[in-house]
């Protein structure tokens, strides 16, 4: 299922969760049943929310160094789908935008603080805009998050403080599941 699925295969991945669906009612388990049913959900709005990007997709099987269509999957990647490792590298080849200065700074890898607090407040930034696609905001600041987490470790008194203010403000911020 995760194979199909970052793949971008939705038709595989519905059929292979409605197998897991039956044999989970055939086992009646209920925890099971509820389970296969939340990650079909799941599925399907992962299906839904890739027909936006389909022609980027499309673009990049073409020309794989198109600047808007890497900027697109690189959202749809790394934004939606929580695809870090895949999405930073096509966002840093989109077109030129603050977007794409932040995923270079990110993939840059900063490891002292000041750098590492710049790249957490520019994911946090992007997340908590009114203008960012709601369906982006859990990710960007799940990655500030964990660019905040990475400042823990040497942190002075005042500065961890800080810190974990801004986690605890990004936990708030945070859909429960």
């Amino acid at each position: 299922l995760e194979d199909t699925l970052d793949s971008d295969d939705y038709p595989s991945s519905l059929e292979l969760i409605a197998a897991a669906e039956h044999a989970a009612i055939k086992l009646r388990s209920l925890n099971l049943v509820v389970s296969v049913r939340k990650k079909q959900e799941e599925i399907a709005r992962q299906e839904k929310e890739f027909a936006r990007w389909k022609s980027s997709a499309d673009t990049l099987a073409k020309d794989p160094a198109a600047g808007d269509a890497n900027l697109e999957m690189g959202k749809y990647h790394a934004l939606v789908k929580g695809n870090w490792e895949r999405g930073l590298p096509m966002l840093a080849r989109g077109t030129k935008s603050s977007l794409q200065g932040l995923a270079k700074s990110d993939l840059a890898g900063p490891t002292n603080d000041g750098d590492r607090r710049v790249v957490a407040l520019g994911w946090y930034m992007f997340g908590t805009s009114k203008m960012t696609d709601p369906s982006m905001k859990t990710q960007a600041l799940l990655r500030a998050y964990q660019w905040y987490q990475e400042n823990l470790t040497g942190a002075s008194d005042e500065q961890r403080a800080m810190i974990e203010a801004k986690l605890l403000a990004i936990s708030d911020l945070l859909p429960a599941d």
